[in-house]
C-alpha cells in the first residue's frame, strides 16, 4: 500500500515557528519538525512538490547581487562620482532617471550620461558629454547593462574596448557589446535537503522543483505541475527527520532576492509498505 506525507510549507516565519534561520533575503531557510517525522523503511519512497506559489518580484539590482555601483567619472581632474542604487527591479529608464537625479545632486548637469535601448539588437547605447567618462562597475556593467571590461585596467572598472574610451568633443556615443539582461532570472528553482537524486537541472542534485514564470513582474506565479516529476528518496527509509533545509533560487544556483515576499509549496513524501 502506498501512503504519502503531504508537508505544506510558507516562507514566513512569522506565521510557521518552524521557519529558522531565515535568510535577509528571504529565499533559504530551515523547517523544523516538531515533532519530528519519522519514515518506516521502505524500497519505494519517492519525494515530490505538488505546488508552488510566489511573487514575481524578485530584484535585478541588490546589494547582495553586488551589482548596484554605477559611477561618472571627469577625465580632466579624475573626479570621479559612484552611486548605489536602492534594491530594486528596475529598467534601463529608471536606471537613467536615478543617475541623473545624482548628478544634479552632486552639482553636475542634467543628461550627462543618457542610456538607450536598441530593440533590434537588445543592446544599451551609451551616450556622454565631452569630458566624462562612464564608469563601469563590474556586476552592475556585465550583468545588467551588457557591457565588457578591459582586463588590464579591471581594478579600475573602466568600461572599455580595449582602452579608455577616447572623448574628445561633443558626445561620444558608444554600443555595450554584449546584450542586455535586466532579469538574468530565467527560472526558479526550488531546492530541498532531503532531495540527494533530482536530476532536474542538467545533473544530480537537490532540485524538488523547476518553474519557469509565465506571468508578468509584480505579479503572483503559481506553478502546479499536470506531471508530477516523483523523485526516488532511498535515502529517507527508516529516518526520523527534525529539520530540512529549503532554498529558492535561479538557474545558475544563486539565491533569489523575494523583496519581502514569502513562497509557499506543499512538498509531498510518498512510501509504500
Amino acid at each position: 500500500m502506498i501512503y504519502s506525507i503531504p508537508l505544506f510549507i510558507s516562507s514566513d516565519s512569522y506565521e510557521s515557528a518552524n521557519i529558522i534561520n531565515k535568510s535577509s533575503i528571504g529565499s533559504s531557510f530551515d523547517v523544523r519538525m516538531t515533532p519530528r517525522l519519522v519514515i518506516p523503511e521502505s524500497d519505494n519512497i519517492k519525494i515530490y512538490c505538488s505546488k508552488l506559489s510566489y511573487w514575481y518580484t524578485f530584484l535585478n539590482i541588490s546589494a547582495s547581487r553586488q551589482n548596484n555601483l554605477i559611477g561618472i567619472s571627469n577625465l580632466y581632474d579624475t573626479n570621479q562620482w559612484t552611486f548605489t542604487l536602492p534594491d530594486g527591479l528596475y529598467s534601463l529608464a529608471e536606471i537613467e532617471t536615478y543617475l541623473n537625479q545624482k548628478l544634479v545632486e552632486n552639482g553636475l548637469q542634467d543628461g550627462l550620461c543618457t542610456l538607450r535601448g536598441n530593440n533590434s539588437t537588445q543592446k544599451v547605447m551609451f551616450t556622454i558629454q565631452n569630458g566624462y567618462e562612464f564608469v563601469c562597475k563590474a556586476g552592475f556593467c556585465y550583468e545588467i547593462l551588457g557591457c565588457i571590461l578591459d582586463q588590464n585596467i579591471r581594478n579600475t572598472g573602466v568600461l572599455a574596448t580595449g582602452s579608455t574610451i577616447p572623448i574628445t568633443t561633443g558626445t561620444f556615443t558608444q554600443s555595450a557589446p554584449n546584450v542586455a539582461q535586466f532579469s538574468s532570472f530565467a527560472n526558479a528553482l526550488l531546492k530541498c535537503s532531503l532531495v540527494t537524486q533530482s536530476n532536474m537541472n542538467g545533473s544530480s542534485g537537490d532540485v524538488i522543483l523547476t518553474s519557469s514564470p509565465n506571468v508578468s513582474p509584480g505579479s503572483q506565479m503559481i506553478e502546479e505541475p499536470s506531471n508530477l516529476v516523483k523523485i526516488p528518496a532511498g535515502n529517507l527509509s527508516g529516518t526520523s527527520i527534525d529539520s530540512f533545509s529549503i532554498r529558492l533560487t535561479d538557474q545558475s544556483g544563486r539565491l533569489l532576492d523575494t523583496n519581502s515576499e514569502n513562497f509557499y509549496f506543499t512538498l509531498v513524501i510518498e512510501y509504500e509498505i
